[in-house]
């Protein structure tokens, strides 16, 4: 898409964008000036006179990787970033260091200048990528099925770097699939690729975008059980890492074996066969209410990363993420565990 043309619609927005009494003015830039990248300048005057100038940079696409790069010189950063479509990742790097933009094809905006500012968030969903974007390089969702499993591990590991075969056999999946999610989160900003070595670049973004997406497929199904100390009829494991676990702790329950911060009346706990533990604990269904609940998932991943402490729990990452997911005391607990550094252990 030429530039004159982004020109006209950014024109066409302010048109019919801008509050009673306030006009605007959109001029190509002026030859560049050392490094400057800007396309052009938008002057805003308010009702009472007082003009804002805003440098604006154009995009035909506004990947988040190229986009974080660019940030990263505060004195090449526009105060106005104009694209067709704007991903929801681009929107929060560009939010992070009050940089305002303006989605073309939605008319979604977040511009903020001196005595104005505009937040219109009623446009289409521009935090997915369409299929004609993705391609064969790109996965559609990172959030589900085979590429969470990724997602999780690197957040299992945020430290370490990987290599294609490495993680796709611990994910069960193809050195290709592998490349292609790498591929989304290097392009998202997530990832970042240096001399060979693939590491996490924002395990904090990643672990935030994980818990805002939509939840993986489950079953839930309510139990009472009267016998004290549940618990202390768990399987227990030496400590560490364990591999084909049968059940893991999560939530709550999970965060009281982590660091304990408050108290809790419901054990959720993920399992692969309802039967066996109705058996084995001698619980009694009910339709609501229950003071443990067991999960099975559609998630494949759901176990990876379980480790021991006594008991099994579910990875520290899918902990917190489930908590924040519950909200209320639940989603304060998720905090706490994060505040004392106890999602990342060192």
């Amino acid at each position: 898409m030429v530039e004159e043309e982004l020109l006209d619609r950014v024109g066409a927005w302010f048109d019919r964008g801008l509050p009673r009494g306030w006009e605007w003015r959109l001029s190509q830039a002026g030859p560049p000036q050392g490094r400057s990248r800007f396309d052009a300048v938008l002057t805003l005057i308010s009702p009472g006179g007082r003009k804002s100038s805003l440098p604006v940079e154009l995009k035909g696409r506004a990947l988040p990787a190229e986009i974080a790069r660019e940030l990263a010189v505060p004195s090449e950063r526009p105060l106005l970033l104009a694209a067709p479509r704007i991903s929801e990742r681009t929107r929060r790097l560009l939010q992070e260091v009050g940089v305002s933009w303006l989605e073309l094809e939605s008319g979604d905006c977040r511009i903020g200048a001196d005595d104005l500012f505009i937040e219109r968030l009623v446009g289409t969903a521009s935090g997915r990528w369409r299929p004609e974007e993705a391609r064969q390089r790109y996965v559609a969702d990172l959030f589900s099925g085979s590429a969470l499993r990724i997602v999780r591990r690197l957040l299992i590991e945020p430290e370490r770097s990987w290599k294609l075969v490495d993680m796709a056999g611990l994910a069960d999946v193809t050195p290709a699939f592998v490349s292609r999610v790498f591929a989304t989160l290097e392009r998202d900003a997530y990832l970042s690729k240096e001399r060979g070595a693939t590491r996490l670049k924002d395990r904090e973004a990643l672990l935030d975008a994980w818990t805002a997406a939509p939840a993986p497929r489950e079953r839930r199904f309510e139990r009472v059980f009267v016998q004290p100390g549940i618990l202390s009829l768990l399987p227990v494991r030496p400590s560490g890492p364990v591999t084909d676990p049968d059940y893991a702790l999560t939530a709550e329950a999970a965060a009281e074996q982590i660091a304990p911060f408050a108290s809790w009346r419901t054990i959720e706990m993920y399992v692969r066969d309802v039967k066996t533990w109705d058996d084995r604990l001698r619980l009694q269904s009910v339709p609501r209410g229950g003071n443990l609940v067991l999960i099975v998932s559609f998630d494949p991943g759901i176990f990876d990363g379980a480790f021991s402490q006594g008991l099994v729990l579910a990875s520290r990452p899918q902990v917190y993420v489930d908590l924040k997911r519950r909200g209320g005391a639940a989603g304060e607990a998720a905090d706490s565990l994060r505040e004392r550094g106890e999602l990342w252990p060192t």
